[in-house]
């Protein structure tokens, strides 16, 4: 399989990213934040100084990791208003940009998160306001889909514990409805195990729409609504690492696992203390 990194995971000065993957063996980066700086915010010639250092030290770009979307709320946020239109412009940035760096994916995280999307018995009068946000989300990402449909671009959503897509079930059913052809999903097991989703049911449910796997280990206390890092094979995830490795292997993945957010002291400390067995795992 192919190994990534978010390179601000590591550092957030490129060269010292890129130089740790090399060293490393990994070969595949993902772009999000790189000399404090969001993706998407850097001028032409940061651009080109990345480009430069990406081919100094042979690594490839995976995916262009912009927030985009993220935050906004999908009971109030119009297709017209100047926020979505100028997260529309973020959009189509992301996707010149994936084409600058060589790569066919880019990534939206689309609206804050709902705890409770639909109702039933009653619940949907209290609790999901008359399951009304779906049909609005829905209406809401057509743009984006059209977008990234003209471009010939793949556009994952992640499943992020604070999004409106938090869980695999969720995204799958988006992309069922919505009936896009380029809309994919960045699958973050341990961020929906915070929603009580199985992995490795949320992997067959939907193992054709991903393209881009985040791997990390976390402690979860749901009822105080916490989360803790930890290293590698230290946490919840540990129990499900291998048999998601396995599933992958076994229908020929060949999108990118990426480590994510390594935890001990520094983000190179993290790094240090778990790009080993994510290698065994994955490797």
């Amino acid at each position: 399989m192919k190994l990534g990194a978010i390179t601000n995971g590591i550092s957030q000065d490129f060269e010292t990213a890129l130089k740790t993957m090399s060293a490393d063996g990994i070969e595949y980066a993902e772009l999000q934040f790189i000399w404090d700086t969001e993706i998407c915010h850097h001028t032409g010639e940061q651009n080109a100084e990345m480009k430069a250092l990406l081919e100094k030290y042979g690594i490839r770009v995976a995916c262009i990791m912009k927030h985009v979307l993220n935050g906004l709320d999908v009971m109030t946020t119009e297709i017209e208003s100047d926020a979505y239109q100028q997260q529309l412009s973020l959009l189509k940035k992301s996707i010149e940009l994936a084409r600058y760096f060589g790569t066919n994916i880019t990534r939206i995280q689309p609206f804050s998160k709902k705890n409770v999307v639909f109702g039933d018995g009653g619940a949907e009068k209290y609790l999901s306001g008359y399951n009304k946000s779906w049909s609005r989300f829905l209406k809401r990402l057509e743009p984006c889909c059209q977008i990234a449909e003209d471009a010939g671009i793949d556009m994952m959503m992640e499943t992020g514990t604070g999004s409106y897509i938090h869980t695999v079930a969720l995204a799958k059913k988006a992309i069922d409805e919505l009936g896009c052809s380029r809309l994919k999903i960045l699958w973050d097991p341990a961020n929906c195990l915070y929603s009580m989703e199985d992995p490795i049911r949320a992997y067959e449910l939907a193992a054709e729409d991903i393209v881009d796997v985040h791997i990390k280990d976390i402690r979860v206390n749901k009822p105080l609504a916490s989360i803790t890092y930890c290293p590698l094979g230290y946490g919840e995830m540990a129990q499900y690492t291998q048999t998601i490795a396995e599933l992958l292997k076994k229908n020929c993945y060949d999108g990118v696992v990426t480590f994510e957010n390594p935890a001990g002291g520094s983000e190179l400390d993290g790094w240090k203390q778990s790009v080993a067995m994510f290698k065994e795992i994955f490797g």
